[in-house]
C-alpha cells in the first residue's frame, strides 16, 4: 500500500501510458503541475517522522468543479507555505530600500492581502473539500486508526485505478467523475463521524 500511495503522492505515471508525441516545455509543465496538481480529484500526502510515526492525508475536491476553481482552492490551501515564502523574500528584498520596520510592515500587509484575495477567489468551494487524515505509530495497533487506514487504502486504490483507466482512454470523463463522487461521498462528515465513534 505504501508504494501505491507514494506513486500517487509523487510523479505517478500509469503503467502502459504512451508518451505524448508533443511534449510541452519543462517550465510550462512545471507551472501547470504547481497550479493544477497531479490529480484532478485532489492529493495524497505521506510523511514519515521520527519514532515510527507515519502520517497520511487524502484530500478530495468536490466533483464537478472547474479547473479555475480547483486552482484557487489549491492556492488557498497552500497559502500558508507560499505566502510565508513570499513574505520572507519581500522582507529581505525591501530591507535594502526601506527601513527594517517599514519592510516588515509592508511585507506583512502584502502577505495578508494575498491571503484575503485567494480566500475570496476560492469562494465556498474551499469549505467543501473533504480530508481524511490517518496517523499510525509503528508497533502500535489502534483499532480506530486501522479502520481509517483501511478506508484510505480503498479510496486511494479506487482513485488510482480510475486515473489509470482514464489515462489509457478506457474510461470516459463522466465515469471517472462518478468514481470520484463515490470517494467524495465516502468522506462525508456523517461517515467520518461514524468512523471516529468506532
Amino acid at each position: 500500500m505504501d508504494d501505491a500511495l507514494r506513486h500517487l503522492g509523487s510523479s505517478w505515471q500509469p503503467e502502459g501510458h504512451p508518451p505524448a508525441s508533443t511534449e510541452p516545455s519543462l517550465s510550462k509543465r512545471w507551472w501547470s503541475r504547481v497550479l493544477d496538481g497531479e490529480q484532478v480529484w485532489g492529493s495524497i500526502d505521506i510523511s514519515f517522522q521520527r519514532h515510527g510515526f507515519r502520517s497520511y492525508r487524502l484530500v478530495v475536491f468536490p466533483p464537478g468543479i472547474s479547473p479555475s476553481e480547483r486552482r484557487y482552492v489549491r492556492m488557498w490551501r497552500a497559502w500558508p507555505t507560499w505566502g510565508l515564502l513570499s513574505w520572507f523574500i519581500l522582507v529581505v528584498g525591501s530591507g535594502s530600500v526601506l527601513s527594517p520596520w517599514a519592510a516588515l510592515a509592508s511585507s506583512t500587509a502584502v502577505y495578508l492581502a494575498a491571503g484575503v484575495v485567494v480566500r475570496a477567489l476560492a469562494g465556498n468551494v474551499r469549505s467543501q473539500v473533504r480530508t481524511l487524515r490517518v496517523v499510525q505509530i509503528q508497533g502500535d495497533v489502534d483499532e480506530a486508526s486501522a479502520v481509517k487506514y483501511a478506508l484510505l487504502e480503498r479510496m486511494v486504490r479506487l482513485l488510482a485505478n480510475v486515473d489509470t483507466l482514464r489515462e489509457q482512454g478506457r474510461l470516459s470523463v463522466v465515469d471517472h467523475e462518478v468514481a470520484w463522487s463515490r470517494v467524495y461521498e465516502c468522506l462525508s462528515p456523517d461517515r467520518a463521524g461514524s468512523l471516529d465513534q468506532r
